[in-house]
């Protein structure tokens, strides 16, 4: 793209002098140059705005004026007001010729260029959005509506822009608007989620709610028509554990698994609450019809598990994976005797015993390692919980291998 008086716009964006002409850009805008290809024009001249210490962005218009909207602390409150500096460009599109025409142009600016802060480490921190490029703005768009945390938002940003970082309160912003762009005025997605799931329950699932006074969601259970098809085939053994920090409400999410016939752990259902208790486990096993007395419920430690498994009359075993970092640390100060200890640990854990057989194992074991403190709590655990240890004194589990010859 060519104008008239030396100016050339090339395609990397900025503004150049070309061959034989002394004056530099800035000289080089003067009334009568004309500028063609509208678009491209509107997006160099972005880049070449850019480098000069601010950003513009206008649309394609029959007249348009670029001007720097700097204001004096005076001017600030007055709306009126559009600027106290005096650096503008005017143009306006010749129909004609078809391309811009710059009608009159000031390049003096009446104040310092302040609007880029730099920081002490040497780069340029970004606190207008006018300082980001279309291609930016739109990629911090799409980040916030994916609920991208902001700090990695500014890693990607600073990643691809090695001199310059993002201000907190504009990456904020910038999130916040991206995410309303995508939910409207709906801020919490309320309305897109209860769509959702009142659409898989009139499909064949379930969807049980529960609000508090203030009708706030205090927790919810969530099966599809699928789910329950599944879980009606394999409802006998059930795995249950919550998880943390999964979404922006401090809702733990607590899946509900089964194992089918090949021994895959299969999602047969979903809740959410703001704590991990007793009453929407047992919900959770109740409306996913998991709640069989014939059932075992497998889980952690935690404190709302056994009261759910007596609820439904289930028989509450502990993973015995959660058994190994105690075994483990038990080995510390042990030196010959650690893998004669694991040995002793995992056997009683993963071998069947009758209740006889397993108090004379563990005596001996106890006496082996009762000079070793570390050693004899990992015992001890073992022995609090040899009720709930999945094989200990022969609890039965449906075995799967007898459903696959069927």
């Amino acid at each position: 793209m060519t104008a008239a008086k030396g100016l050339t716009m090339p395609s990397d964006g900025l503004l150049h002098a070309v061959p034989g002409c002394d004056a530099g850009p800035e000289r080089q805008l003067q009334p009568g140059n004309q500028l063609g290809d509208a678009i491209a024009f509107t997006e160099r001249i972005q880049a070449w705005a850019q480098t000069c210490g601010f950003t513009d962005r206008v649309g394609i218009l029959y007249r348009a004026t670029f001007y720097c909207n700097w204001k004096t602390p005076a001017d600030k409150p007055n709306k009126s007001v559009k600027m106290s500096c005096g650096w503008f460009v005017k143009l306006c599109y010749n129909r004609e010729l078809l391309c811009y025409v710059i009608t009159k142009v000031c390049m003096e600016h009446s104040h310092p260029l302040e609007n880029q802060a730099v920081a002490v480490y040497g780069k340029t921190i970004v606190k207008y959005e006018r300082q980001l490029t279309p291609a930016e703005i739109d990629m911090i768009h799409g980040l916030g509506r994916h609920h991208v945390p902001t700090q990695k938002v500014r890693e990607i940003f600073e990643s691809q822009n090695t001199s310059r970082v993002l201000s907190t309160a504009l990456l904020f912003r910038m999130m916040e608007r991206g995410r309303r762009m995508f939910v409207g005025r709906d801020n919490d997605s309320m309305t897109r989620f209860f769509n959702l799931c009142f659409g898989v329950k009139a499909s064949g699932g379930s969807f049980v709610f529960d609000m508090d006074p203030l009708s706030k969601l205090k927790s919810f259970h969530l099966q599809s028509d699928s789910m329950a098809k599944y879980c009606a085939l394999y409802s006998d053994f059930v795995l249950c554990d919550g998880t943390h920090n999964v979404t922006k409400y401090v809702m733990k999410l607590m899946p509900f698994t089964i194992v089918d016939a090949l021994g895959r752990n299969t999602l047969v259902g979903i809740a959410l609450d703001y704590s991990e208790n007793s009453t929407v486990v047992t919900n959770g096993l109740k409306t996913f019809s998991l709640g069989s007395s014939h059932g075992t419920l497998m889980t952690d430690g935690g404190s709302a598990y056994p009261g759910a498994a007596s609820a439904c009359g289930m028989t509450h075993v502990l993973c015995t994976k959660h058994f190994h970092a105690d075994v483990l640390q038990g080995c510390s100060g042990l030196a010959q005797l650690s893998n004669d200890f694991k040995r002793d640990c995992f056997t009683m854990i993963y071998t069947g015993y009758r209740e006889n057989d397993f108090i004379k194992r563990f005596a001996a074991a106890e006496e082996t390692y009762a000079p070793f403190p570390v050693a004899a709590s990992a015992l001890k655990k073992i022995w609090n919980h040899r009720h709930n240890i999945q094989v200990t004194y022969s609890h039965a589990t449906a075995s799967r291998c007898s459903e696959v010859s069927r």
